[in-house]
């Protein structure tokens, strides 16, 4: 075990080799870099005379301390007396449900997340989603001329399903396809849809038995068909967009449909509504329940609050200049007020350090 060597274990093999998440800027190779916090980490430990680096360069045997962001399971060294293991718990459990099951938490002396109930400052600690601020350049707030140009709502996302996920009832996914089928149905002239993939597809959206239909027709057939039945949803399709070709489109909507990956976690807030927030847009937010209390600006339309789309909707569309005007200016009192902070690169990091600083300086 060395003591001048950290290691941070990310599963991935792109991601999690090369001191790949301490080389890239924040915009990273798609619409945005989650890792761009470990860079400040990577220079917190180095004036410590730390060397923080991923797996193949410091291996968690021969390091002194080891953070494994997600994953437990495929952490599979084993712990050394006097090493220091931290689980940063980064994605939700729809995506990573392992990070979620305490049997896994045994191995680690200290696990941090984003859901503050979990929280109780011995081994379970507070860590925010860091949301790369500096990468973003604040947009003025629209005139009303702009404002009644602009078409009404938009989404972007690559993670559409058609079906209700059973194992994770918490998921949007479904609630992202129903708004997206809805304004196909009735307003496709007031609603956007983009995919946030690079990957060209045979057809929008999932639906089941399309894996087996395609091995017994035709291809040109297979997406004739696809597009007659989801004819509807594909009024509002807009194509896909390149990296960061986000931040330039939806400035040409009023309203961005904001939900996380899922609902009920307290804490999980993600870059989606820091996008809308910084480009000038107001977002329509579904997500972490504490919302409110972590963003207490009015600066957001809490979805949860409408009873259905065309309720939402009337809301939206007779929404007045002054009353949207309000939202941007308060967002620009949010996002440079105190309670913003919480959610930047240094800050994230500052949660991790702030437990470890005795064991680590000492």
């Amino acid at each position: 075990m060395n003591f001048k060597k950290a290691c941070l274990y990310i599963s991935a093999e792109k991601q999690g080799t090369n001191n790949y998440p301490f080389l890239a800027g924040p915009e990273g190779d798609g619409f945005k870099n989650m890792l761009y916090s470990f860079v400040y980490m990577k220079k917190k430990f180095a004036d410590l005379g730390i060397d923080l680096s991923t797996r193949d360069i410091n291996t968690p045997e021969e390091s002194f301390i080891t953070f494994c962001l997600d994953n437990p399971h495929l952490l599979k060294s084993s712990k050394k007396n006097g090493q220091i293991w931290c689980l940063i718990i980064n994605d939700p459990p729809i995506y990573c449900p392992e990070s979620w099951d305490k049997a896994y938490h045994d191995s680690f002396d200290f696990v941090f997340t984003f859901d503050e109930t979990m929280v109780d400052n011995e081994k379970y600690f507070y860590y925010p989603f860091a949301i790369d601020t500096e990468y973003f350049i604040q947009a003025d707030i629209v005139s009303e001329s702009e404002y009644r140009e602009r078409k009404l709502a938009t989404f972007v996302s690559h993670a559409i399903h058609k079906y209700p996920d059973v194992k994770n009832p918490g998921s949007t996914l479904h609630l992202r396809y129903e708004t997206i089928k809805w304004y196909g149905d009735h307003h496709p002239n007031d609603f956007g849809f983009y995919g946030g993939t690079f990957i060209k597809r045979d057809y929008y959206f999932g639906f089941r038995g399309s894996s087996l239909i395609k091995k017994i027709i035709p291809r040109p057939w297979f997406i004739a068909w696809a597009k007659s039945a989801q004819k509807n949803l594909i009024r509002v399709f807009k194509g896909e967009l390149k990296p960061l070709e986000k931040f330039d489109v939806i400035k040409k909507y009023n309203f961005y449909y904001c939900y996380e990956n899922t609902i009920g976690i307290n804490g999980y807030v993600c870059e989606k509504i820091f996008d809308c927030l910084y480009s000038g847009v107001v977002p329509i937010y579904w997500g972490a329940p504490n919302i409110s209390k972590l963003i207490p600006y009015k600066c957001f339309i809490n979805g949860a609050e409408f009873k259905d789309h065309e309720n939402l909707y009337k809301y939206l569309k007779e929404m007045d200049y002054n009353t949207y005007r309000t939202y941007l200016e308060q967002a620009r009192e949010f996002l440079h007020s105190q309670a913003m902070d919480r959610f930047s690169v240094k800050s994230s990091i500052e949660y991790i350090f702030k437990p470890l600083n005795k064991l680590i300086s000492g």
